[in-house]
C-alpha cells in the first residue's frame, strides 16, 4: 500500500477484534491510520472505515491481499472515463510452495466478479473494489448482519437497484492468497453458504427454486471448466478500433447443473427407485455419475504451476470440486432452516379469525378513523418476515395477491387486502391470508403418486408400497406445513394490526382482554363499521 502510485490517498486499517500482530505490524507505518476495536463482523469493519475516511472515492482491499502498485491508478481512471459509481478488478492467486495449498487455490469458489458487458459489472469482489462516497452513503452502507461473506453481493445490488453505474477494470488486480488447507477451504465454503441463504431471504427474487443465486452476468473463466465451454466468440464491434470483442459462450443448465447437490440427490433417489420397480438403472447410474465425471474434467483443465501439476493433486482438486458444492448446500438450507425458528406469541392477537375452507384462506378485519390504508399494512407484513427470515415477494401488478411469502418448505402464503371508505377518515381494511403448497410439495407429491400408479401395474409390490409410505409422508408433511403457515399469518396480521393501532372487528379470542383504551376506541367507531364486508 506504500507503494501505490496515485498521488494522493490515504490508508485506513480496521482491526476488527484480531489477535495477531496486526498492531504492531501497523506501528511500522506511521502514516497510516489504525482504527482497533471489538469483532463486530465484516460489514461493520467496512462501515467504520467508511466514516473515518476523508475522500470521496473509497477502495476496500483485505488482509490476505498484496495490491498491484498501479491499482488505485488503474481503477480510478475508469471510474472517471466510464462515468462510474463504482469499480472493481480481478484477484488472481499468487504462488503457493506447499502442493495442497496451490489445489486448494485451483479449485472452484474463489471469489469472482461477475459481468454484464466488457466493462459493466453486476458483482465485484470485496477483496478488490472502489466506490464513491456518496454512493455508499446514500444506500446506507454496508449490511451489518453479513459478518463473513455476502456483503460484497449485497452492496452492489443495491447499488445497482438505485440506479448508480458498477464498472469493471482488467488492469486494477490484486493477489488473493487463497485458503492453505483443505479444512480452511470447507469453512470458506460454508462460510459462502451462509451468505446465500441470508441473501435469498432479502432478495428471494434473486434466487431460483432451489435457492441459487440467478445472476444477469457471467462469471469469467467458469465456461472453460465444463464440456464444451471453452468456445470463444470473437465479435468485431468497429473495424477502425484496436481490440476485438471477446465473449464466453454462454452456459446451457445442463452443463453446470452436475455439480450441484441437488442433482446428486435427485439421481441417487433414481437410482433407489430404480432398484424397487425392478427397471434398467443404466439411465440412473448414469446421471449420479455426471457428478463425478465433471469434477475430473474440471481437475484435469484446472490452472495448475508445474511444481503442482501431478496425479494427486489432481484427485484432490477433483474431491474439493465435487464435495465443496455439496458442503455449500447444505449449510445454505440448514440456515435457511435454522434462520426460519421463531416462536409466535398469542398476546398479539385480538380477534378469532374467519376459516374459509373452500378456499384454504383466513380472514381479518380491522377499522381505524385516521385513514390508515393497506398500504402501511402491507409493509409492516413485509418488516414483520424480513425479521423472521422469510423470503417475501410484493405483487407486480400483474397477480391476484399483494404479498407471497415462503412460510416454509412445504407451504407459502399469498395475502390480499382490501381497503373500504365508510366516510370521513374512516376506513374498513379486509386481510386475507391464502395458504397454499410450494412448488417442492407439488412436484414430490405428483412424482410419489405417479410412481406409486406405475409400479401397481409394471413393477414389484414392494416398490408401490414404498411409494405409497412416501406419498404419506409427504402429505403429513404438508399439511404440517399448511397448518404451521396458517399460524404463522394468523400472528403476523394480528400483531402488525397491533403496531398500527387498528380495531379489530372480529369476534374476540376468549383469552383477550379488552383494555379501556381500545373499549374507548370501540366504543367511538360507527355501527356500520362492525360489520365486516363479504369477500
Amino acid at each position: 500500500l506504500r507503494r501505490l502510485d496515485y498521488p494522493n490517498y490515504e490508508v485506513i486499517i480496521v482491526d476488527d477484534g484480531s489477535h495477531d500482530a496486526t498492531a504492531q505490524i501497523a506501528a511500522n507505518f506511521p502514516e497510516f491510520r489504525l482504527i482497533r476495536q471489538s469483532n463486530k463482523g465484516l460489514s461493520v469493519a467496512r462501515n467504520v472505515g467508511l466514516h473515518a475516511a476523508l475522500g470521496e472515492l473509497i477502495a476496500y482491499t483485505d488482509s490476505d491481499c498484496v495490491v498491484d502498485p498501479h491499482w488505485l491508478s488503474f481503477m480510478v481512471r475508469a471510474m472517471a472515463e466510464g462515468g462510474l459509481d463504482g469499480c472493481g478488478g480481478p484477484n488472481y492467486a499468487p504462488h503457493e510452495d506447499g502442493w495442497v495449498e496451490g489445489c486448494v487455490a485451483a479449485s472452484p469458489g474463489a471469489p469472482s466478479h461477475v459481468l454484464i458487458s466488457d466493462d459493466r459489472a453486476e458483482h465485484l469482489a470485496g477483496c478488490n473494489m472502489l466506490f464513491r462516497k456518496a454512493a455508499l452513503e446514500n444506500t446506507g452502507g454496508f449490511d451489518p448482519q453479513f459478518t463473513a461473506a455476502g456483503d460484497d453481493v449485497d452492496i452492489c445490488w443495491r447499488l445497482i437497484d438505485a440506479g448508480y453505474a458498477l464498472g469493471y477494470c482488467p488492469s486494477a488486480f490484486v493477489w488473493h492468497f487463497r485458503r492453505n488447507t483443505v479444512n480452511a477451504y470447507y469453512r470458506q465454503q460454508r462460510g459462502y453458504g451462509k451468505a446465500e441463504a441470508m441473501l435469498y431471504f432479502k432478495y428471494p427474487e434473486r434466487f431460483n427454486v432451489l435457492g441459487q443465486i440467478k445472476w444477469n452476468g457471467t462469471i469469467p473463466g467458469i465456461a472453460r471448466t465444463v464440456p464444451g465451454g471453452g468456445r470463444l466468440r470473437v465479435r468485431w464491434v468497429r473495424s477502425a478500433e484496436q481490440f476485438q470483442r471477446v465473449d464466453e459462450m454462454p452456459l446451457s443448465v445442463l452443463k453446470v447443473a452436475p455439480m450441484t447437490a441437488e442433482w446428486n440427490l435427485a439421481a441417487a433417489a433414481l437410482v433407489v427407485l430404480s432398484l424397487l420397480l425392478g427397471v434398467t438403472i443404466a439411465p440412473a447410474l448414469a446421471a449420479l455419475a455426471a457428478g463425478p465425471l465433471w469434477a475430473a474434467y474440471y481437475a484435469m483443465r484446472a490452472p495448475l504451476e508445474k511444481c503442482h501439476r501431478g496425479p494427486m493433486s489432481r484427485l484432490l482438486i477433483g474431491w474439493l470440486a465435487y464435495s465443496g458444492s455439496i458442503v455449500r448446500t447444505v449449510a445454505r438450507y440448514r440456515w435457511r432452516a435454522n434462520a426460519r425458528k421463531n416462536a409466535l406469541s398469542d398476546s398479539d392477537v385480538r380477534q378469532q379469525p374467519i376459516i374459509d375452507w373452500k378456499h384454504r384462506s383466513i380472514r381479518l378485519t380491522y377499522w381505524n378513523g385516521v385513514y390508515t390504508t393497506r398500504e402501511a399494512m402491507l409493509e409492516h407484513l413485509r418488516r414483520f418476515f424480513a425479521s423472521r427470515v422469510r423470503p417475501v415477494v410484493a405483487d407486480t401488478g400483474w397477480k391476484d395477491f399483494d404479498l407471497l411469502v415462503e412460510a416454509n418448505p412445504w407451504s407459502r402464503i399469498q395475502f390480499k387486502t382490501a381497503d373500504e371508505e365508510l366516510g370521513g377518515r374512516e376506513l374498513r381494511t379486509n386481510v386475507a391470508a391464502r395458504l397454499r403448497m410450494s412448488t417442492g410439495a407439488h412436484v414430490g407429491l405428483g412424482a410419489c403418486a405417479i410412481g406409486a400408479a406405475t409400479s401397481l401395474f409394471l413393477g414389484p409390490p414392494i416398490a408401490a408400497v414404498a411409494l405409497c409410505l412416501v406419498t404419506a409422508v409427504i402429505t403429513i408433511c404438508a399439511i404440517s406445513g399448511l397448518a404451521e403457515a396458517a399460524n404463522l399469518a394468523y400472528h403476523a396480521v394480528e400483531q402488525c394490526a397491533g403496531e398500527l393501532n387498528l380495531i379489530p372487528l372480529g369476534k374476540p379470542v376468549k383469552s383477550a382482554t379488552t383494555s379501556s383504551v381500545q373499549a374507548a376506541a370501540n366504543s367511538e367507531r360507527p355501527a356500520e363499521a362492525a360489520q365486516p364486508a363479504a369477500h
